[in-house]
């Protein structure tokens, strides 16, 4: 049901919001400085309140943002999860009623069909997942395409994402009013005009309002989902406040915000120390009077008779110190002062705060990566760090749990609101569309550890006598990495651990091993000839990879046995005598 014309002009001039309105739009712009690298205004003049305009215009024209880079190195590595091999979206084979065509079938729509995207994963890793980890406060809205649709058409519904800045009210579960990005154009007069669009989505229909005046009278379309319940879904991350009407949620990343803002304000003043300090400057003796002007610091322009500056002294009266050329002294008149001896030279700056600005600029980055556990993705080595802790990728690792959760939500709830769009009408019963829809599992086997962090690990154990099992694992993790794009390499190294005994292990300590019979013939045997052992093993069985570890160790075993009979029964000849 559609509200009052007073309730929609109430929220469309601005005189009514949902109650923490501003608190979202806050959280929303304190991610999006650092997510977008934008100039953050805000943060700049509460640092410096009393600097000129001047001076806060060229602080602004050269900003670079020291954030951007360390948030994207957190978003980046949390995109890891679209990679984890048991990320997948299993739509089920048997479940499609007789009266959906194959291809209509949500799993071809949702893998393929989506407009603009082609498949939901494809939305939501290009779109949805950034503006999840900025916007906790944002939504994502599924509506049709076209909301005038033939009955016999399937409907090609998409996902939609709304800023905390375009949900301008709601009540939680109920009803959302919404500010479009689209725009309108109006005709008045001689003249075009842009206006807005808005939408109002409840339980049974979604309402687009369409400005067609500049009175604020709006053109509707209508269209009826009956649903039960708005096809919105909130991004939530981690709840802040929560009641039966509304939520305050802030991002999984916002912990960062405030190592990031200080970062941000210091950056500035280092850039401007930077300009202010490592530049040198000159003093000369005063005295050196400008012939152009005569001393005055100006020049009548010609035809207007107005002041001007001065062109050869910049309105200095005498001439300014140029390294290019050389100074002239006038000799000091009879009873004068003499020029200094020498009579110019460079303001020695000490450059000291500089170093310490820099400095804590690094630190502050490092300290934002170590309130989500992601302090390894820091330029600053650990070690080097002022306050640097040893990396817990455990802690990580839940982190990223909790992210993938989130992402497993939105696209399991986007799929579901699609399937409840295209198929509700062919499809009435609900617990075979139900039966439709796809199992997405929270993805566990990921890492987020970067390969110089395994490789860091790798070392460590080693220099503490870790078992030798552990490290072969590690080194395992780390060539699995490395060698991703090299299916053929990968399979051969990681079977290599898995079947070799004795990888990583000397060649001395191994014939000592054997030679006291520590360590078994076969295994040796193994050992030394591993490459052609597998090699061999992958031409006699093409899946001889995908086969258990004890299966293949029982293959290489099996090798091994042959060769010792080969070498049993092998005939050495004698030297020739002379």
């Amino acid at each position: 049901m559609l509200p009052t014309q007073d309730q929609i002009k109430a929220w469309v001039g601005g005189r009514q919001f949902h109650p923490f309105y501003k608190k979202t739009v806050e959280y929303e712009n304190d991610m999006r400085v650092h997510a977008l690298g934008e100039y953050p205004t805000e943060l700049i003049e509460e640092r410096r309140p009393n600097e000129s305009a001047k001076i806060h215009t060229f602080r602004k024209k050269i900003f670079i943002s020291p954030t951007l880079g360390t948030y994207g190195k957190v978003s980046t590595s949390l995109s890891k999860i679209r990679k984890a091999s048991d990320y997948n979206i299993i739509f089920p084979t048997d479940k499609n009623p007789s009266t959906i065509a194959e291809e209509e079938t949500l799993e071809n729509y949702c893998m393929e069909n989506i407009p603009t995207y082609r498949s939901v994963d494809n939305w939501f890793w290009s779109i949805c997942f950034n503006f999840m980890l900025m916007d906790a406060n944002g939504i994502v809205v599924v509506m049709p395409t076209e909301f005038a649709v033939a009955p016999n058409e399937y409907l090609k519904p998409y996902p939609v994402n709304f800023t905390s800045t375009q949900v301008i009210d709601y009540e939680k579960d109920k009803w959302y009013f919404v500010k479009s990005e689209e725009v309108s154009y109006f005709q008045s007069g001689n003249r075009k005009y842009q206006g807005d669009i808005y939408y109002y989505i409840d339980g049974e229909e979604i309402h687009k309002l369409t400005q067609i005046n500049s009175k604020g009278d709006f053109k509707l379309d209508t269209y009826v989902h009956n649903m039960g319940r708005p096809p919105v879904i909130s991004l939530r991350g981690v709840v802040e406040k929560d009641n039966n009407f509304y939520s305050l949620n802030r991002s999984r990343l916002y912990p960062m915000v405030g190592w990031l803002k200080e970062a941000v304000r210091e950056y500035s003043d280092l850039q401007a120390g930077v300009l202010q300090s490592m530049f040198p400057s000159y003093w000369y003796y005063e005295g050196q009077e400008c012939k152009k002007c005569k001393g005055t610091g100006e020049l009548i322009k010609k035809g207007s008779g107005a002041p001007i500056e001065c062109d050869s002294c910049r309105g200095f009266g005498n001439m300014p110190v140029n390294p290019f050329e050389a100074l002239k002294v006038k000799a000091a008149s009879i009873g004068g002062v003499p020029a200094p001896t020498p009579p110019g030279g460079i303001l020695e700056k000490d450059t000291t705060v500089i170093g310490i600005q820099d400095a804590r600029v690094q630190q502050h980055l490092y300290s934002a990566l170590s309130t989500v556990n992601m302090e390894h993705l820091s330029n600053t080595p650990l070690n080097q760090s002022g306050t640097a802790k040893e990396w817990d990728r455990s802690e990580a690792n839940n982190f990223v749990y909790a992210v993938a959760e989130d992402v497993v939500r939105i696209i399991d709830e986007t799929i579901f609101l699609i399937n409840e769009y295209r198929y509700s009408f062919v499809v009435t019963d609900k617990d075979k569309r139900q039966a439709m829809l796809p199992i997405i599992n929270v993805p566990i086997k990921y890492d987020i550890a970067t390969d110089e962090t395994i490789a860091n690990d790798i070392m460590r154990m080693k220099q503490a006598k870790f078992n030798q099992l552990t490290i072969a694992a590690a080194e395992a993790e780390f060539i699995a990495r490395r060698f991703i794009s090299d299916k053929e390499l990968r399979d051969l190294v990681l079977t290599t651990f898995e079947v070799d005994g004795l990888a990583g292990k000397s060649e001395e300590d191994i014939a000592l091993g054997v030679a006291n019979g520590w360590i078994r013939k076969q295994t040796a045997i193994i050992h030394a000839n591993i490459k052609d052992f597998i090699e061999r093993a992958v031409s006699e069985n093409p899946t001889f990879y995908s086969l258990s570890q004890e299966d293949k160790k029982a293959v290489m075993l099996k090798f091994a046995d042959e060769q010792i009979a080969m070498d049993s029964t092998t005939v050495k000849l004698a030297p020739p005598t002379a």
